[in-house]
């Protein structure tokens, strides 16, 4: 019987000392994610920022006989390497977007004849837009993703009335996204 025991001490003390082994381990994870507000011109299905976009070019002197009032589109629709405007944001309190032409000419051109037709293809843009400067866009919620505002370089049109100066005239338009 001492020897059953002294065998069930030894083991006991031998099980013990098991037990006081480290079985396992853990970390802690630290995870910080930044208030993003992103806009790209964009190709395709792609959500990449194409580089160098193709400028939207209203071009009538080769072709002076079309030039008249009323409503134009681009003369070099086939030339485009980028077809959308796509933005992203995970503020939760939402974002907007806003438009604004710099006059890069001698001359100032009235940048507001300069419209983009949306088609609402977006509800978040509100209404065709003018170039001139102001808001286009806004959402009170996160993108949820990239998302395209539902516009692109073919959506551009110029309204001609007949007061304007002949000349060459350069802008360039800038496309801002800001967080609510």
């Amino acid at each position: 019987m001492k020897k059953v025991f002294g065998l069930l001490a030894a083991a006991a003390v031998l099980s013990s000392g098991f037990s006081l082994a480290q079985s396992d381990q853990s970390h802690d994870v630290n995870i910080k994610i930044p208030d993003v507000l992103r806009i790209r011109l964009t190709s395709g299905a792609s959500n990449a920022a194409v580089a160098n976009p193709t400028p939207v070019e209203f071009d009538f002197v080769a072709n002076q006989a079309i030039f008249d009032v009323g409503d134009y589109g681009p003369t070099n629709t086939g030339s485009f390497n980028w077809d959308d405007v796509k933005v992203f944001s995970n503020d939760a309190d939402g974002w907007e977007v806003r438009v604004a032409t710099v006059n890069n000419s001698a001359d100032v051109f009235d940048w507001s004849k300069v419209t983009v037709r949306h088609g609402g293809a977006n509800a978040n843009v509100t209404a065709d837009f003018d170039i001139a400067g102001g808001s286009i866009a806004d959402n009170n919620a996160k993108t949820g993703g990239w998302e395209s505002l539902g516009f692109g370089p073919n959506d551009y049109t110029i309204s001609f009335d007949g007061s304007e100066d002949a000349g060459d005239y350069n802008g360039t338009v800038t496309y801002d996204i800001f967080g609510l």
